[in-house]
């Protein structure tokens, strides 16, 4: 995932340069012509986006009077994402959230070369289905089929987190047994139990 938190710099001197001015307005011109349709589209649109990003090239709108407004501006943060997700506001009307969705499924489910496309083993799957499994870990994506609708996915994620709660709640309540337990208490219990595990053993041995 993206962390859209780290600083990205770039000195105010460079943002102003014409070439980073003309690089923004052909990466602006470029997404502008692209049109959201299936999850190929889409992925192509969120590499497009996460191209301009790293270019740093969107800064040279740091001062404009509409991204100021969407905002904010520090000289010393010209390339700030909260500037990046402002212009993508105003060029393309896609608010924060869809950016950075587009981007994410680009970072998490793309191939190394991030040009080629969708890994092999989710192609597959629906791009809804792709956003909705953006949260999830390795381990539970593996759950997830191809198949499944983005409500399934939902329940899935639900009952991933309330097994996750249940589990960590028997953990935090484990130790509440012992509290009101002495130290010869807990030393007898322990030998109480030892007890039984022996005399099940004996019952079994004899059976036998």
């Amino acid at each position: 995932m993206i962390d859209f938190k780290l600083r990205n710099n770039l000195y105010f001197g460079q943002a102003y340069k014409p070439e980073t001015k003309k690089q923004a307005r052909d990466f602006i011109e470029d997404i502008k012509n692209r049109t959201a349709g299936g999850a190929d589209a889409k992925y192509a649109l969120g590499l497009k986006l996460t191209e301009f990003y790293a270019s740093k090239s969107y800064s040279c709108r740091c001062s404009d009077e509409a991204v100021l407004k969407c905002y904010g501006h520090y000289i010393d943060r010209n390339a700030n994402a909260g500037v990046f997700f402002a212009v993508c506001d105003i060029e393309f009307g896609l608010d924060r959230s869809e950016v950075s969705r587009l981007m994410n499924v680009v970072d998490e489910f793309g191939k190394r070369d991030r040009k080629k496309g969708i890994r092999d083993e989710y192609k597959e799957y629906k791009y809804s289905v792709l956003v909705e499994m953006l949260p999830m870990s390795a381990e539970e994506r593996a759950g997830v089929t191809p198949d499944m609708t983005v409500k399934q996915v939902r329940d899935l994620k639900s009952s991933l987190v309330a097994t996750s709660q249940t589990k960590k709640q028997e953990k935090d309540e484990e130790p509440e047994r012992f509290k009101s337990y002495t130290r010869r208490a807990l030393i007898d219990y322990i030998l109480e139990l030892e007890a039984r595990i022996e005399g099940i053993e004996d019952e079994e041995s004899e059976a036998i």
